[in-house]
């Protein structure tokens, strides 16, 4: 589950540039499902409210992917929608 997730990665104590790593890889595995999968969101809430660094990376991550949505498939522009209606 997600809360498992969550502890193996944090309990690996990476550096914090491998740190941000974890948000990107989330968000690309959430973004490429063939069906939203609310897995994803449960794990980077729980991310964010672990520590405000993760809710930064998270930050800069969507604008990022804004500046992109033109380019988005459909599939991916629903997960990430379904994706931030969780998260808000």
């Amino acid at each position: 589950d997600y809360t498992d997730a969550f502890m193996k990665l944090i309990k690996l104590s990476l550096k914090k540039q491998q740190e941000r790593e974890i948000i990107y890889v989330i968000m690309h595995c959430a973004l490429n499902e063939k069906t939203y999968n609310p897995y994803y969101s449960y794990l980077l809430q729980k991310f964010c409210e672990y520590d405000r660094r993760f809710k930064m990376t998270l930050q800069f991550h969507t604008w990022d992917k804004f500046k992109e949505i033109s380019s988005m498939a459909k599939q991916q522009l629903i997960n990430l929608s379904q994706l931030y209606v969780h998260l808000l």
